[in-house]
């Protein structure tokens, strides 16, 4: 599987039902630790299944949108 540019096997692969979440953070350090958490931010598993995740080229870096993403949920 590809991942960051180099090959990822499937056991190296984060469950993201086995995330924690900091029960005193805000919304953008739980963010944080999540994408820590998952090592790979594009790819990682949902019990036996791989999710790949592509970005549309539109210029805007990983980080404006996550800002842009929690501002919006947080009105």
């Amino acid at each position: 599987m590809r991942g960051e540019n180099r090959m990822v096997g499937y056991e190296e692969l984060v469950d993201i039902r086995t995330v924690k979440q900091r029960e005193k953070s805000g919304r953008v350090d739980n963010a944080l630790f999540f994408i820590e958490q998952i090592k790979t931010h594009t790819l990682f598993r949902v019990d036996r299944d791989v999710v790949e995740i592509q970005f549309a080229e539109t210029g805007k870096t990983l980080s404006a949108a996550l800002a842009s993403y929690l501002q919006q949920k947080s009105k």
